[in-house]
């Protein structure tokens, strides 16, 4: 999973590649992908993750540590960012 536009987000490296564990199979007590698993699913799993990053398993660990102490920071550049790419 991939997104072609920029993405400013601690799990979305700046390929667009998604870090998602329920795709892979990053730790010993990860499942990885399943063909049990429906695309509303995935889906589902990668809006949890855009909306409450996972900072410890940051593809991005500079816009992890600031997500993490500057809340107010990371929101603004990310909409900033948004403006500049995605609008």
């Amino acid at each position: 999973m991939r997104f072609a536009t920029p993405v400013y987000h601690p799990n979305v490296n700046d390929r667009g590649e998604v870090c998602l564990s329920i795709l892979f199979k990053a730790c010993s007590w990860d499942r990885g992908w399943s063909p049990a698993l429906s695309v509303g699913s995935v889906l589902l799993s990668l809006l949890v993750l855009l909306a409450e990053p996972n900072t410890e398993h940051s593809l991005r660990p500079e816009l992890a540590a600031q997500y993490d102490s500057d809340r107010a920071a990371y929101e603004a550049a990310a909409r900033e960012h948004t403006r500049k790419h995605a609008m």
